[in-house]
């Protein structure tokens, strides 16, 4: 039955299904939901969303937010990004070792991989084989059969769609009822700079968890705005809202205004411009030797140290307009000083 409301009733959408690497690489969002339920994919006649693999790693890359192993289960390849770890801290498997990795599928460039939940060292090579034959007769004996929606809801399909519907239009008009202020927003760029301040508000410790997001009054409202830009007010639900919302996080990461700090639990950090964009371009000034061709008259060129900062993954869409914006703050609070229009330097 294609009613995205009784997905959930399938044990297998957060169960982690064992399964082949070639497997995930063919999988397909659900047709007419793929913008609405990202990281949903149709496996034969279910919809599932995590996964398990075993298979050995061929590859180790670190940056300063995540670990990404790439694991080769002797059908296909794929990346698992590791995000919960501490930055810089040393990879705790190695190549050639073989692993059994749980975690939630995605694509991201273009390219699929698995967000880890758990990555434990597979020590028996037995265990291995044991997954590839748990895979195999899975997939004969469940996977490949539908999953029957229970008759006493199937008789009751139409209400309880239709309660659900009234509740999202219970949130919405607590939305449209809130006390939240009216809001301009003419344009996406607008409901990106307002969802930014709004999170900043809602941050704790710089941290936002984006479950907590969708929910709140005020920003409900404001993605209501920006959404009858393009559709009817009368067509927005709440799913349309909390899509909006979506797409701004991932915007936002983009640019560099957030990033991801436990992608299993979907909390992100606020892009301060006076933390830690500001801490990177102090090293990066710091790290500059006098003898390099950035260098002019004792100051670090904007340009290199755009260049540099972009280098960093958590800010590597950002706005050369945001890294300007940071060094003028850092001249404000005497931390460094103009040379001339395009270079900085440390105060002595």
């Amino acid at each position: 039955m294609n009613l995205p409301a009784f997905w959930a009733l399938d044990p297998l959408l957060k169960t982690h299904v064992k399964i082949f690497t070639a497997d995930i690489q063919r999988l397909s969002n659900i047709p007419g939901y793929d913008e609405q339920f990202p990281d949903f994919y149709k496996f034969d006649t279910r919809i599932i969303s995590n996964v398990e693999i075993a298979g050995t790693i061929v590859g180790v890359e670190q940056n300063n937010t995540m670990i990404i192993y790439t694991v080769d289960d002797g059908l296909g390849t794929i990346p698992c990004c590791n995000w919960a770890v501490r930055t810089y801290a040393e990879p705790e498997f190695e190549l050639g070792q073989s692993v059994r990795v749980l975690g939630r599928i995605s694509d991201y460039k273009k390219q699929r991989q698995i967000n880890i939940h758990e990555i434990y060292r597979i020590m028996d090579y037995n265990k291995e084989i044991l997954h590839w034959l748990q895979a195999i007769r899975l997939r004969e004996s469940v996977y490949s059969q539908p999953f029957e929606i229970p008759e006493n809801i199937i008789a009751h399909k139409d209400e309880l769609v239709a309660m659900l519907k009234s509740m999202d239009q219970d949130m919405i008009m607590e939305s449209e009822d809130s006390q939240a202020k009216d809001v301009e927003i003419p344009d996406e760029q607008a409901f990106l700079n307002t969802m930014y301040k709004y999170m900043e508000d809602l941050a704790v410790d710089g941290k936002i968890e984006y479950r907590a997001v969708p929910r709140q009054p005020a920003i409900q409202k404001i993605a209501r705005q920006y959404l009858t830009i393009s559709i009817p007010a009368a067509s927005i639900d709440y799913n349309k809202i909390k899509t909006a919302i979506r797409h701004a996080f991932d915007k936002l990461c983009r640019d560099g205004s957030l990033f991801v700090v436990d992608a299993e639990n979907d909390i992100y950090e606020i892009v301060r411009l006076d933390g830690q964009l500001r801490d990177l371009i102090l090293d990066i000034i710091r790290n500059v030797h006098v003898d390099q061709h950035d260098i002019h008259h004792g100051g670090v060129t904007v340009t290199y140290i755009v260049t540099k900062v972009q280098e960093d993954s958590r800010f590597k869409s950002i706005d050369w307009s945001k890294v300007v914006e940071a060094l003028q703050l850092l001249v404000l609070d005497s931390i460094i000083y103009q040379v001339n229009t395009y270079e900085y330097s440390l105060l002595q």
